[in-house]
Order: C-alpha cells, then sequence, then structure tokens
C-alpha cells in the first residue's frame, strides 16, 4: 500500500474545507516550506516569513485556529515546538497537530468551522 503524505491529506482537508466549512469561517495556507534558495529565503524572512505557523489557518467568529497536519507517525518540527505554544500564550483560540483526514475532519468540527466531520 501507497504511503500517505502529508501533501495528500492537506489537500483532502482543503477540499473538505471547501465543500463544507460554514460560510462564516475564513481559511487558508501560508506557504512558508519548501524548498528556496538562500536568496529567496533570506527575502521571506524580512518579509516576516515565520517558521513553524501551522500549515492551515481558520478563522471563525473573531477565533484563529491552526490546525497542523503530518503524515501517520510524523511529529512537530523543532520551530513548530517552539512556536505553537506562543502562538496559544498569545491568544490563538486552538491548535491540533493530526495525522489523517478523520482526526482533521474531527477536530474542525469540535472548534465548529464545520457542522459534521462525517460528510
Amino acid at each position: 500500500m501507497p504511503k500517505i503524505d502529508e501533501f495528500q491529506i492537506q489537500r483532502a482537508v482543503c477540499i473538505f474545507l471547501t465543500k463544507h466549512a460554514r460560510p462564516d469561517v475564513v481559511w487558508w495556507h501560508t506557504p512558508n516550506g519548501g524548498l528556496r534558495g538562500a536568496e529567496e529565503a533570506k527575502r521571506f524572512k524580512q518579509m516576516g516569513v515565520r517558521a513553524g505557523v501551522p500549515d492551515l489557518l481558520l478563522l471563525r467568529q473573531g477565533r484563529l485556529y491552526g490546525l497542523e497536519l503530518k503524515q501517520p507517525g510524523g511529529h512537530l518540527s523543532p520551530s513548530q515546538v517552539a512556536l505553537h505554544p506562543q502562538l496559544l500564550a498569545s491568544g490563538m483560540a486552538g491548535i491540533a497537530t493530526v495525522d489523517n483526514l478523520a482526526a482533521a475532519r474531527m477536530q474542525l468540527f469540535v472548534w465548529g468551522i464545520v457542522d459534521n466531520p462525517h460528510l
């Protein structure tokens, strides 16, 4: 059986959100990752790119949530381990790390982003 990677999970979550997010939800991905040349990485850092930002950010009723997606068995990077508690301490409503689509759907339901995780 082929291994499921983080991209496949994130893509599936985005499709689910596109179809089922409540109308008052705004969500996005900030493309912090990926391979970049040294000059481009320097420019991005100067523009405020910050390592460790969750893969998906979701805003609903003045509350910001961060969903970090990992391939099954994946772990947070050191920058994520450092930044996520800072985000929570700064007032972020919630951050969760999941490694499969079912867990992502359930977390979105718990946060009130979707009405039903089983659609």
